[in-house]
């Protein structure tokens, strides 16, 4: 496992750091190692970069583990609240395509927003994402998660 994160700390900054991220086999890490990588994403990479990272590996990865034992880990939610910390990378990589989903569950709604409820968010980034979830088709569950 540490030899893993000694590769991992140097995909941030390749080119193809996608295609070697996927070489490592993200669905397979465990709860802990997900926090471990979305430390070293979320100050690593640009907004736009870690917004795919959210996107794509934390998001899917959160779902199934909420869906899987009902509940959260720990370690998961702590990536999550570490993600908030490029707020505008987790609205567009995990909030927004959570909501957009359509299969959003009221579990999903609440662990969402008990992260949200937790960070400090700037003003702006707050707001912008609030009319880009009311613009969406009404969904109980997207309402709840602001």
């Amino acid at each position: 496992m540490l030899l893993m994160f000694h590769r991992v700390q140097h995909i941030p900054s390749m080119q193809l750091w996608e295609d070697v991220l996927y070489l490592t086999e993200p669905e397979k890490w465990s709860a802990n190692a997900m926090f471990q990588a979305t430390r070293i994403f979320s100050s690593n990479l640009c907004a736009k970069k870690a917004q795919r990272f959210y996107r794509f590996v934390l998001l899917p990865r959160v779902r199934e583990d909420i869906q899987k034992n009902k509940r959260l880990r720990f370690a998961l939610y702590q990536s999550l609240k570490k993600a908030l910390y490029k707020p505008a990378a987790f609205f567009k990589g995990i909030l927004i395509p959570l909501c957009q989903s359509g299969t959003c569950s009221l579990r999903e709604a609440v662990i969402v927003g008990s992260v949200i409820q937790k960070v400090s968010i700037p003003f702006l980034h707050s707001s912008a994402v609030l009319m880009k979830i009311a613009e969406l088709d009404y969904c109980g569950t997207t309402r709840y998660t602001y």
